[in-house]
């Protein structure tokens, strides 16, 4: 487990990937830094303009669906496609979906 992990943060410093990242203001910045830790690069942007063109730009879709506001769940689903489109690795936070 030890080699797997090292092995895997070892790939992700050489690469340094961009990871595109939505969710609420009350997360954003430990999300960053978490990508930060883990050798790739943050990129925070929610705009429904610019969200396609960012996530198609990165190497992962990552979203929160917590403290979640109308322009944000649209952006989120821009970027969605986006990446189901461009098959790019998506990951989704439920938290606070049954809210």
């Amino acid at each position: 487990m030890k080699k797997a992990w090292m092995d895997a943060k070892e790939k992700l410093n050489i690469k340094n990937p961009l990871i595109h990242c939505i969710t609420s203001p009350i997360a954003i910045n430990d999300c960053a830094n978490v990508v930060l830790a883990l050798g790739a690069k943050p990129i925070m942007a929610e705009h429904p303009k610019e969200v396609e063109g960012v996530t198609k730009s990165a190497r992962a879709l990552g979203v929160s669906l917590a403290n979640i506001t109308d322009v944000r769940a649209e952006s989120m689903m821009i970027s969605g496609k986006a990446a189901l489109d461009s098959e790019i690795p998506s990951v989704l936070d439920a938290v606070g979906v049954t809210c």
